[in-house]
């Protein structure tokens, strides 16, 4: 995980890299511009944020300036004009000490001429519950406006806001007070910080929106939390300028806008959006795009997010909804339409932790251009209720696990607006989109609906559905432990349909680097003469077509269940001045790999069905010890092996199975080697080695169900072992240690030359404090082998099955 600098937003860095991925590709199809698409992260640049909360209705118009501008307001009737002669550039300031636009009233803001933006510092918390409009000096409506208040903002029910760009956050006290003084001076400074979205932001920043915010150039929102109530809207684009004209009447002229149009959302806290929000371009162009993301949680009752483009042949825009913790989204509607030859946008709605999905309609459909996208991932996700994609791919992604409950519908088609689009008859007015759904651990529940599928006989294409459950622990030393498994319960119907699992487990320490630190730290006086090491692979994949499953691909299916398991070490001592060398190492492959399809399933495939399990493994532990002083009178070395690891691809009667063709296939690859080795040299009397192997593989490949095939039907079980050798040795004797040392030091260049120096140095000094004898003492060496292997391959189809094929059986 790390750490967004700018907003403390925390982020998968594989989940961060592969959302990025999908949304660059996505980018770079549709040759769009980088700034439609958001970052998953809070990102300050992107413009000055936010808005701010109330509920109280006062009884009179209270704008009452606080004497830091030379602000004027003047009331006629129900209308309050609000001017300003504090200028700084394109910058224009007006300073309150209370800004509340009662129902019934209209305040409008003018900007000076020359300005381009309209700073609004408010004390207390600023209310809108009538009409407020900002001016230019020509009489349109346009221009930048920024309210700054660290009490909050609110926009009542009644409440309408008509400007050129709304630009609202909630700084801290101590901030407005060092953008303008006391005496009236400006901080050129601060007013960067806060035109750049980067002002410290107030606790107490409350935002609810519960009015209308009409604003062609964009809405950003910033605040301690945000909330937009059912029935609220904010609109920004050519649909903000059509919304003006018709609050204000023909009369109203609003400033055309060249750029922009987005709506941006940000909270420090939670967001809460049960209105509407839609952003659909300026100038009859692409959208600007939506981003909503909250440091805690997200959730979206009712909302509904359009970024449809406006004009012809425009693209889609980008949303993304993200919760640093969690994000929920029910009853909501998520729109990012492409026009004419436009693309379809790029939708995202994820957080860091959980993503709970219930009754959402997503649609990033083009008229006649290519699909967009559309994503979710977190590290766990809950669909509870249906999910509906008008065309364009749906992603679901996951870092630990994805359940989709039973009565869910995840349905890709394009069909006419009031028709049903599950239904088998109903005809396809597009391709479908394509089905991903990716994490360690899949649960696709019974009653769960899977459709990507087009009607028989139709022009359009079948989305493929893909399930892939992938699983990777990878350790330097110790055991790795890895886990991957899918479970279908439900129905899968589409065009090719492919469920994978795989689980890899690897716990390397084999390098020259690790032998050479070894002997150093021994020959120093750093070890005790024993080293010990325990590598282990532990790696469990499965995937289970339930009971009650129903699997129809027009195109194949393919059902893939694969573990790899790794585990390799050398352990050695070498050269200490101690009584004894040991060196002992334990290494263990364990595990199995499973594809089932259970009884009372059913499988209906055009093309092929081949389902597989397999197995790579491979174990390779060494453990070697050296002595070779006066001190030392036995050097032994312990290496043992074990393996217990099945791979198994079944289809159990009762099974209902109907193909092209079917492969049933379970195979293993195997690679093993135990070796120990004892030398005592010089004044060493024993060397003692011993290497024991346990092997137990199993691979089974049954059928057990009737099967329908016009072509061939395959059950096949393959073990291969290119190597499976225990050996050990243990010799005594002047010269031997070294020998071995230095042989197995080469890699090492001229570490182990100073390695050697250092060993005939402690060689010297051994043999010095223990004198010189004339005799030789007696030596003994003894080795011992043990080999332990059960290998069993079988494939077997039961007597009772059924096979009607147009092919060959094998």
């Amino acid at each position: 995980m790390k750490k967004n600098a700018h907003s403390g937003t925390r982020l998968s860095h594989t989940r961060e890299t592969r959302s990025h991925a999908l949304r660059e590709e996505f980018r770079r199809k549709r040759c769009l511009s980088a700034d439609w698409i958001p970052n998953r992260k809070p990102i300050a640049h992107l413009v000055a944020l936010a808005l701010g909360a109330g509920l109280a209705h006062p009884a009179a118009a209270q704008i009452v300036p606080n004497g830091r501008t030379a602000t004027t307001v003047t009331a006629n009737g129900v209308v309050t004009d609000v001017h300003t002669a504090t200028t700084r550039g394109v910058n224009a300031f007006n300073a309150f000490s209370q800004f509340v636009v009662n129902n019934g009233h209209i305040a409008n803001l003018h900007l000076p001429a020359g300005t381009q933006n309209l700073i609004n510092l408010v004390d207390s918390k600023a209310q809108i519950h009538g009409t407020l409009n900002s001016l230019y000096a020509s009489g349109k409506i346009g221009g930048n406006v920024f309210f700054a208040s660290p009490q909050g903002f609110v926009v009542g029910e009644g409440g309408v806001v008509n400007v050129g760009k709304l630009t609202v956050s909630t700084p801290t006290a101590a901030f407005m007070n060092q953008l303008i003084d006391a005496g009236g001076n400006i901080s050129d400074a601060a007013v960067d910080r806060l035109l750049s979205g980067n002002a410290p932001q107030s606790p107490e920043g409350l935002i609810t929106i519960r009015g209308k915010v009409n604003a062609p150039g964009g809405i950003a929102l910033q605040g301690a939390q945000v909330t937009v109530d059912a029935g609220a809207h904010l609109v920004s684009g050519d649909a903000a300028a059509a919304a003006i004209a018709v609050n204000l009447g023909d009369g109203a002229e609003v400033e055309m806008v060249e750029s922009g149009g987005a709506i941006h959302i940000v909270s420090k806290g939670d967001i809460d959006i049960a209105g509407s929000l839609r952003a659909d371009g300026v100038g009859g162009g692409s959208s600007g795009g939506i981003l909503v993301t909250a440091q805690n949680d997200v959730r979206l009752s009712g909302a509904r997010l359009d970024a449809t483009a406006s004009g012809e042949d425009a693209d889609g825009g980008g949303i993304l909804v993200w919760g640093d913790r969690n994000a929920r989204a029910e009853d909501t509607v998520l729109v990012s339409r492409g026009r004419g030859q436009g693309a379809g946008g790029f939708i995202e709605l994820s957080a860091d932790k959980q993503v709970t999905v219930r009754n959402i309609t997503v649609d990033t459909a083009s008229e006649r251009g290519q699909h967009g996208h559309f994503l979710i991932d977190p590290d766990e996700l809950v669909i509870e209720q249906s999910v509906y994609k008008h065309g364009g791919d749906a992603t679901f992604t996951a870092d630990e696990k994805i359940t989709i409950l039973g009565d869910v519908v995840i349905n890709t088609r394009q069909v006419e607006e009031d028709a049903d689009p599950d239904s088998l008859a109903t005809a396809s007015t597009g391709d479908s989109g394509n089905i991903t759904i990716k994490a360690p651990n899949i649960d696709i529940q019974a009653g769960a609906r899977l459709l990507s599928f087009v009607e028989e006989g139709s022009e359009f294409k079948a989305g493929d559905i893909v399930l892939e459950a992938v699983h990777k622990d990878e350790q330097a030393f110790g055991l790795a432990n890895a886990s991957a498994g899918i479970k279908v319960a439900g129905t899968l119907h589409g065009g090719n349909i492919t469920i994978k699992s795989d689980a890899q487990a690897i716990t390397e320490w084999t390098s020259v680097e690790g032998i050479v630190t070894t002997a150093l730290d021994t020959i120093l006086g750093m070890a005790a003469g024993f080293n010990v090491g325990l590598v282990g692979a532990n790696a469990n994949s499965a995937v289970t077509i339930a009971n009650g499953a129903n699997i129809v691909a027009s195109g194949d299916v393919n059902i893939t269940s694969s573990s790899t398991r790794t585990a390799t070490s050398i352990q050695a001592t070498f050269l200490a001045v101690t009584p004894g060398q040991l060196a002992a190492v334990y290494g263990e492959l364990t595990g199995e790999a499973k594809a089932e399809i259970a009884s009372g399933a059913s499988i209906k495939a055009g093309g092929a069905l081949n389902v597989q399990a397999s197995s790579e493994n491979t174990l390779d532990v060494s453990a070697y010890s050296f002595s070779d002083n006066s001190g030392s009178y036995f050097s032994t070395t312990l290496a043992i092996g074990h393996v217990d690891v099945e791979t198994s691809a079944e289809i159990a009667q009762g099974a209902n199975i109907d193909a092209g063709s079917l492969s049933l296939k379970a195979k293993d690859e195997n690679d093993f080697a135990v070796t120990a080795g004892a030398w005592a040299n010089g004044n060493g009397v024993v060397g003692l080695a011993v290497a024991v192997s346990e092997i137990d593989t199993a691979v089974s490949a049954t059928l057990g169900a009737d099967v329908e095939a016009a072509g061939a039907i395959s059950v096949i079980a393959d073990s291969a072992t290119s190597k499976n050798r225990s050996s050990s040795a243990a010799t005594t004797g002047d010269g031997i240690a070294s020998k071995v040392v230095f042989g197995a030091l080469d890699a090492a260049g001229a570490a182990a030359s100073w390695a050697a120096g250092k060993s005939n140095q402690a060689s010297d000094r051994a043999n010095q404090k223990a004198g010189s004898t004339s005799g030789s003492p007696v030596k003994l060496g003894s080795s011992v082998s043990v080999n332990i292997t059960k290998q069993d391959a079988t494939a077997a189809i039961a007597d009772d099955a059924v096979l009607n094929t147009g092919g060959d059986v094998a």
